[in-house]
């Protein structure tokens, strides 16, 4: 073989090895983007099936952060030392009315307001509970010294 036939081969297998990706190679890209898509899905179908209690949970939490501030407020109010345990809660003692003290349908809000003494001396502990619709419960601790 010559010099310039050495040449010309080696210059045809560049231009061959330069062409791209083969029909095999992108057949089997698509396949594994394909399985993984797929799997992607899967995941993904079954969390939002369950995203229903992260959500209720999230609301039974704000409830019971709501009706802290409100109880909160009327600690303030009332003034600390005039804090007893039948006016704490505006919603419990019939002073308010509505959707802070009503929630959505299903949840149940309670709030206890503990033995002075309870957490410390001169502490009283107040305890906020939401029962959600599927069992979910979330509670608000708040503890106050010096009542």
């Amino acid at each position: 073989m010559t010099h310039g036939a050495n040449r010309k081969l080696a210059a045809g297998r560049r231009r061959r090895d330069a062409l791209g990706v083969t029909l095999i190679e992108l057949i089997a890209f698509i396949v594994i983007i394909g399985v993984v898509a797929v799997a992607m899905v899967q995941v993904f179908s079954g969390t939002m099936r369950g995203s229903h209690l992260g959500k209720e949970l999230t609301q039974a939490t704000q409830l019971a952060q709501q009706r802290m501030e409100v109880i909160l407020g009327q600690r303030k109010t009332l003034g600390y030392t005039l804090f007893t345990t039948g006016d704490y809660d505006p919603c419990q003692s019939g002073s308010w009315t509505g959707q802070l003290c009503t929630p959505s349908t299903g949840f149940s809000v309670s709030s206890v307001r503990g033995v002075v003494d309870a957490c410390g001396s001169g502490c009283t502990e107040v305890v906020v509970t939401v029962n959600g619709p599927s069992g979910n419960v979330a509670s608000a601790t708040y503890q106050a010294w010096n009542y």
